[in-house]
């Protein structure tokens, strides 16, 4: 008996010396990373800084532009400001598009997303919204495009607001651009929670294959909200990229899905028409599994994942987002597919 307790305090013992060491080796792992992301960032010859004056809270949406604002993001080489970025939101918070001539534009064409359609540090006539306008002289462009969005903002932008009455025309159509980070924001991931997202709504299929929304990410999941903000936060997740779940899980491409049917519902019912695509961006890896759904209740879609924007002329400066070159090529692809282009 003696030696079985002896043995059990030998095998507590070990326990708890390897738990304390794996701790140990995860804090110095931790201010290492640390110390070499600070000198990282010191060293950045390009750095972009965007203030977010133009931004506010919402009960809707989680965070929204600003109604009527301006706000800039500056460009920094070597420290020095070499360029400036003006982002004008009109009254209903959308991204300004105005393109010349506005004679004989009796349709609109809009589009939903997130900074790949708001254009982050191009300027406003450089962005997809305002090029598909240039190429199709007929449609009148409206960029509803919101930094760190996800398919979810999409969706209460479609059904809860009035949307239909902000847009004078009354024929188009309307597109909402994928990207593949969309399916992490509508499950709400790890590092979604961890960085902006908190606040973001958050949309669940019941047990009756219903899609609800039950609240924000914060107030449904608060623990894990606790949890992922810690990991998420920490220099660990950010060196290595981590994220959870890993990939893409089959319930959060259905989640997605579901949401995206939604949208197209209220569009439909809103708008009267089903001009509805879905555009699969450029480089997308995951687009695809969306596509299967999509044909089963009839949305319409345009699966441009296999263009190549992967090289530097494609991108802003010093930054992952797509450059006007790279909306401009796009547009012009996009408006020709549709049968609206004048080329």
């Amino acid at each position: 008996m003696k030696k079985k307790l002896s043995d059990l305090s030998g095998n507590m013992l070990a326990l708890a010396t390897g738990i304390l060491f794996a701790i140990f080796i995860v804090i110095c792992l931790e201010i290492f990373l640390l110390l070499f992301n600070r000198y990282q960032d010191r060293t950045k010859t390009i750095t972009w800084n965007t203030p977010g004056t133009h931004m506010q809270k919402d009960r809707l949406f989680g965070y929204k532009y600003k109604p009527g604002s301006l706000a800039y993001s500056t460009k920094k080489v070597n420290g020095s400001i070499k360029d400036k970025i003006t982002y004008t939101i009109d009254k209903y918070g959308r991204r300004g598009t105005t393109v010349e001539p506005p004679q004989g534009r009796n349709n609109y064409i809009g589009f939903l997303g997130c900074s790949v359609v708001f254009g982050l540090h191009v300027n406003d006539n450089e962005t997809l919204p305002y090029y598909a306008g240039v190429y199709s002289p007929a449609y009148s462009p409206y960029n509803y495009g919101v930094g760190g969005y996800g398919p979810q903002q999409m969706l209460i932008r479609l059904k809860e607001t009035a949307i239909r009455d902000e847009i004078k025309q009354r024929r188009g159509i309307f597109i909402y651009v994928f990207i593949d980070a969309h399916i992490a924001r509508a499950a709400g991931s790890m590092k979604i929670i961890s960085h902006w997202g908190k606040g973001m709504p958050c949309y669940i299929i019941d047990n009756n294959g219903k899609l609800i929304r039950k609240g924000d990410f914060r107030t449904v999941r608060p623990v894990r909200t606790f949890i992922y903000d810690i990991i998420g936060k920490s220099n660990i997740a950010r060196s290595f990229k981590l994220d959870w779940p890993p990939g893409y899980p089959e319930q959060d491409i259905l989640l997605t899905y579901r949401i995206i049917e939604d949208s197209y519902e209220a569009y439909k019912k809103d708008f009267g028409n089903d001009e509805f695509y879905v555009l699969i961006f450029p480089g997308s890896k995951f687009g695809k599994r969306l596509i299967p759904y999509l044909k089963r209740c009839g949305i319409k879609y345009l699966d441009y994942s296999g263009i190549d924007f992967r090289g530097k002329e494609f991108k802003v400066e010093g930054d992952t987002h797509p450059c006007p070159k790279a909306y401009r090529i796009l547009a012009e692809k996009l408006t020709k597919d549709l049968g609206i282009s004048d080329k």
